[in-house]
């Protein structure tokens, strides 16, 4: 449930460019990643996106579902993820001044 808060908190606190707000590691060496950004393709959810190893992106949608990351990709199948798996991203404006 922490994950779950952690989450809501990083979409509610970001401005209006879109940035990877939550990252997750696939099995295969590849990063789920959950954007701020609204996803066109289906009303109340956001874009995300799976970078493989080898650079073929996946990109569907994403909503929070009773503690869960709901996926639909684009293809339509549709994936549960659990939300504790997911590691929340510091906005970038509160990362101004850090060194890269």
């Amino acid at each position: 449930m922490k994950h779950l808060t952690l989450i809501l908190c990083a979409l509610l606190s970001l401005g209006a460019q879109a940035e990877v707000i939550a990252t997750s590691p696939t099995k295969e060496g590849g990063e789920i990643r959950l954007t701020d950004e609204p996803c066109d393709r289906k009303p109340g959810t956001r874009f995300m996106y799976i970078r493989t190893p080898g650079g073929k992106p996946y990109a569907g949608c994403w909503q929070l579902a009773d503690g869960d990351v709901l996926v639909q990709f684009y293809d339509g199948d549709v994936y549960v993820y659990d939300a504790n798996n997911f590691v929340v991203r510091k906005p970038a404006r509160a990362r101004r001044g850090e060194a890269l």
